[in-house]
């Protein structure tokens, strides 16, 4: 399972090399830190782009949740988009949940 969780990241790794590259300047939003202490960002390519959001969608994130719940770190209307965005994902299993669905239904809950 550990190799199968591996490649699984290493697809994701791919998709985000196609959407920022060396030398690319981004904007990145700190707005706190996870349990882990992971920093909590939204992150902006060059083009304005919400990088955050444009994973989510193509179905390679899930939306990070607290115990559950919203994490303070996101105001309702941006974790209300990227629920929404990822809903979508699920629904038409983009990305890594036409892979392997019950995977992503575990790591997002």
């Amino acid at each position: 399972m550990q190799k199968y969780m591996a490649s699984l990241g290493k697809s994701t790794t791919k998709y985000a090399k196609k959407l920022v590259h060396v030398g690319d300047i981004v904007q990145v939003d700190i707005r706190g830190y996870g349990y882990y202490g992971r920093a909590l960002a939204m992150v902006y390519l060059s083009d304005g782009t919400c990088y955050n959001e444009r994973v989510v969608a193509d179905g390679y994130a899930c939306v990070y949740k607290y115990h559950g719940h919203k994490s303070k770190q996101l105001s309702w209307e941006e974790f209300n988009k990227l629920n929404r965005l990822m809903q979508e994902a699920k629904k038409y299993k983009r990305g890594l949940w036409g892979r392997d669905y019950g995977v992503m239904e575990c790591l997002c809950e």
